[in-house]
């Protein structure tokens, strides 16, 4: 898969033609961002959308479909470019637009938080949500470049940065290696941490991406580590996806260890080395049946009652396996994790 990625200090660096793109933004950033906002000037084309899953429904896709096709609908072709500027939500939803709109419009994602620059702007799934459930509408749609702007990321207020933590030690595990061995969170300046960090995690997401970038050999399923907890706690408890996705790399530690995979001395390093990220068990335990029920509906069901569970073996080495629901809800009410 062929991919561009860029470091820029400042919108400054960005070349782009206003006259040939439709800009589609968090609406947020013009008062969060006063350099995004100077930048955005130039657009004559610029779409403000609020983000978050709500903007991810069909009916929002259709009013926003018709809104911008009211005003570019006679002028854009397939040489047009859809520059998306937000994080998840807004790179979903545009993503998807880019990926339909004119049988297919150039796309850019210049990620706005730390977690989409780590994560959801790389490997090309789009997504629109239906009847309540996440992720069900969407393509492969992989951005012609991703642009990480120093000054947007580092503006984040200091709290964003626990979201990107925890997909950052998720590359780190699936890496292994001398950057993954080596990764440890400084006291001061932990976005600048994050931004030097960030090349590195995204290499490793695409190189996975890249051997199975439609999904269709099972080995882009291990990008799933710390995810089958961690969307039971975001479903039920609210996390934020950075935050769950680190607790749910210990919940990936607890079973890893009772299936055999992970000794108990190899498991507290793993503990010892996330609390030095600032990674520990602190989410309130999650009531039996909403842990059940939130984990029925996991879009990685294997057969049955089973889930496609991602197992850690050491550093830079996991393991996919299928785990009955009821072994998962056994092993989390014996850790604490499940009441």
């Amino acid at each position: 898969m062929r991919y561009n990625l860029r470091q820029v200090q400042s919108f400054n660096s960005i070349r782009v033609s206003p006259d040939h793109t439709i800009l589609v933004f968090d609406r947020r950033l013009l008062q969060a961002s006063p350099a995004f906002r100077r930048w955005a000037k130039s657009f004559p084309f610029q779409f403000a959308v609020k983000a978050g899953e709500g903007l991810k429904s069909l009916n929002s896709f259709s009013t926003f479909t018709e809104k911008v096709h009211r005003v570019v609908g006679g002028r854009a072709n397939r040489e047009w470019t859809v520059v998306a500027v937000g994080g998840g939500s807004v790179g979903d939803f545009a993503g998807f637009f880019a990926s339909v709109y004119k049988r297919g419009l150039k796309l850019i994602h210049i990620p706005s938080t730390w977690l989409s620059a780590i994560d959801s702007s790389h490997g090309g799934k789009t997504a629109l949500n239906l009847m309540g459930a996440k992720n069900q509408i969407g393509t492969f749609y992989p951005a012609e470049q991703t642009i990480l702007v120093r000054e947007l990321l580092l503006a984040q207020p200091t709290a964003r940065i626990e979201d990107g933590v925890g997909e950052l030690a998720k590359a780190a595990i699936l890496s292994g290696g001398t950057w993954g061995k080596g990764l440890m969170r400084p006291t001061t300046k932990q976005g600048e941490w994050l931004w030097r960090n960030l090349p590195q995690a995204i290499k490793v997401k695409m190189k996975i991406v890249s051997s199975d970038p439609f999904e269709t050999k099972g080995a882009r399923q291990v990008l799933n580590l710390g995810h089958t907890f961690g969307h039971v706690l975001e479903a039920v408890q609210g996390l934020s996806h950075g935050a769950a996705v680190g607790q749910g790399l210990l919940f990936a530690i607890d079973v890893s260890e009772r299936a055999g995979r992970l000794n108990e001395y190899d498991g507290m390093a793993f503990r010892n080395w996330l609390a030095m990220l600032g990674i520990e068990q602190t989410a309130d335990p999650v009531r039996e049946q909403d842990a059940r029920k939130a984990l029925l509906h996991d879009k990685k069901r294997g057969s049955g009652e089973d889930l496609i569970f991602i197992l850690i073996e050491k550093m830079g080495r996991v393991r996919r396996q299928s785990v009955a629901v009821e072994r998962l809800i056994s092993i989390g009410i014996e850790t604490g994790w499940i009441c």
